[in-house]
């Protein structure tokens, strides 16, 4: 027979064992419905000839599995946002008392907060002005270029992938913009 390469194994071992993770995980939901009561939950029979009651019941008693393994995630995920919460909460409480006693011993450390921030809030602005006016260049470029296509004139790759990349720019600036436009729509409001 022909040795499969190495690669080939370790895809096909995953494979197996999603596979047995799947198996082991319906086993699970089958004995969590069975041991909870409220009918009959019996297995399905192996034989699909059969028409008793206990088939019939054998799909519902898998829906009622599927339903019930939905709920367990959807309680675990619950569970871990609130646990993420709560851990938020303290970290926060935990670094307010931090600041709190920073500044009952020493009151001057305002100052140094005051300069670090202003410091961050200038590099910021600074950032973002840098890549407004890069972005206004490539604007300008690309609209040199959009006007030689249409003129009939072939785009080089570099000045393909420019436009390209100012056209996916814009298009990434429509959702941000309401960020924008509805505080200072608010403002507007009383005019």
């Amino acid at each position: 027979s022909l040795a499969l390469k190495p690669d080939c194994q370790a895809q096909g071992a995953r494979s197996l064992g999603r596979v047995r993770r799947l198996s082991l995980t319906h086993d699970i939901s089958a004995r969590s419905v069975a041991t909870q009561g409220g009918g009959n939950h019996e297995p399905r029979s192996s034989s699909p000839s059969s028409s008793s009651p206990s088939n019939s019941r054998g799909h519902a008693s898998t829906a009622d599995g599927m339903v019930t393994n939905y709920a367990q995630k959807g309680r675990k995920v619950v569970q871990k946002a609130a646990l993420r919460t709560v851990d938020a909460s303290k970290r926060f409480v935990n670094k307010l008392k931090v600041l709190s006693l920073a500044f009952v011993k020493d009151p001057r450390i305002v100052v140094e907060w005051y300069e670090d921030i202003r410091d961050a809030v200038k590099h910021f602005v600074k950032w973002v002005a840098t890549g407004f006016r890069l972005f206004g260049a490539d604007l300008r470029a690309s609209f040199y270029l959009t006007k030689k296509v249409i003129k009939g004139y072939q785009l080089s790759v570099r000045e393909r992938k420019l436009l390209v990349r100012t056209t996916s720019d814009c298009l990434k600036l429509i959702p941000f913009s309401f960020f924008i436009i509805v505080p200072f729509a608010e403002v507007l409001l009383p005019f």
